[in-house]
């Protein structure tokens, strides 16, 4: 199924880590302009965890969900899918590249789970050379290089 559905299986991380955690423990696969990060003091980076089990993400941003709203691309998800964090959503990228030498999500960014001020979802991507970056959109936003994540439920 995961094959089939461009999905890629990582271990998570070996104990519960933070987006923070994520970042001090990969710093160099991280934007260096944002080592202290903007979301250095958001509840989101401290509480929301990626955690000891496996992770099967979708490689790329879920089909058609570029340059659409969060409403939007919430009615792209299958019922086997759900959005994740952005810790898990970093593990996994910047994992993915350790093993595979594959950065993923380069010039392009998904949304996650993640929230800050209620209306504004946390994305990640814009992976390559400079390294990952994390930012955000208000969920009214849309943008040509704006998509939605996705993992598979189990």
């Amino acid at each position: 199924w995961c094959k089939d559905n461009g999905y890629a299986v990582v271990a998570g991380s070996p104990t519960e880590m933070s987006l923070l955690d994520v970042r001090s423990a990969k710093s160099s696969l991280f934007n260096p302009t944002q080592t202290e990060g903007w979301y250095a003091n958001q509840s989101f980076a401290t509480k929301e965890k990626v955690s000891c089990r496996w992770l099967a993400i979708r490689k790329t941003e879920v089909p058609n969900s570029l340059n659409k709203k969060w409403d939007a691309q919430q009615k792209l998800l299958s019922d086997l899918e759900q959005v994740p964090n952005a810790a898990e959503m970093s593990w996994f990228i910047t994992t993915y590249y350790e093993v595979r030498g594959v950065y993923l999500f380069k010039g392009v960014y998904v949304r996650t789970s993640s929230v800050i001020s209620g209306v504004n979802r946390v994305n990640v991507g814009d992976f390559g050379g400079s390294g990952l970056f994390v930012s955000y959109y208000w969920d009214g936003d849309y943008d040509s290089i704006l998509g939605v994540s996705a993992s598979r439920k189990f």
